[in-house]
Parts: C-alpha cells; structure tokens; sequence
C-alpha cells in the first residue's frame, strides 16, 4: 500500500497541506449569505437545539441548514439544555464533549457548519 507522500500527485507534507487549504476555502460556509436577515441571527437562532428558537425555522430555513451546531444534539439525550445550561458552569456539561463537540461549537455556535 503506498503512503500518500508517495504518489506522484503530493511531494510533500506542506504540499498536502495547501490543498486541504485549497479545498476548505472552497467550501466556505454560505449559511450567512442565505440564513441571516431581517433580525435574525446565527446568535440568536443557532444558541440552542432545533427547538429553543423556533420562531427562526419556516419551512425555508431549518436549524440544521443553518447552524453550524446542529450535528451537536441528539434526540432527547444531548440537548442544549443538558450539555449548556447554566447549572453546568461556564464550559457546560463536560460529559458532552468529545472530538469535534465542545462548548465553543456547540453552546456558542462559534464554528463554521458541518452540514
């Protein structure tokens, strides 16, 4: 099995990682071109699960299009107000977070959308 540095197309480490740059700007997220107006923002609608600010969602725009902390909450076991309540301190319910799921993406919605 060859390594990736060994095919021809990528010389070098910083070579790959200039294309992953590539790819990741390409990829840039839109939700800000497309969800946001009139008052309603990615603070405001995406801090909370699908159901805390469901004044935002009609039909055209859904949390999950929109929010980069979608992939976060899962049914009725990881919801927002399981994972960042108040009651949980400043960096929420650390049972929560693992890899990619911290408090910053999910109780902020401070990253760019996975979806």
């Amino acid at each position: 099995r060859d390594s990736l540095l060994a095919r021809d197309s990528i010389e070098s480490v910083q070579e790959w990682h200039d294309s992953l740059a590539d790819e990741t700007a390409a990829l840039r997220d839109i939700s800000s071109d497309v969800c946001w107006h009139a008052g309603f923002t990615k603070e405001r609608c995406c801090r909370g699960d699908p159901s805390t600010t469901k004044d935002c969602w009609d039909g055209s725009y859904s949390f999950g299009e929109c929010c980069p902390n979608a992939d976060c909450w899962m049914g009725e076991t990881f919801t927002y107000d399981f994972c960042c309540a108040d009651r949980h301190g400043p960096e929420g319910n650390q049972a929560c977070w693992s890899g990619d799921f911290t408090h910053q993406l999910c109780c902020l919605a401070n990253a760019t959308s996975n979806s």
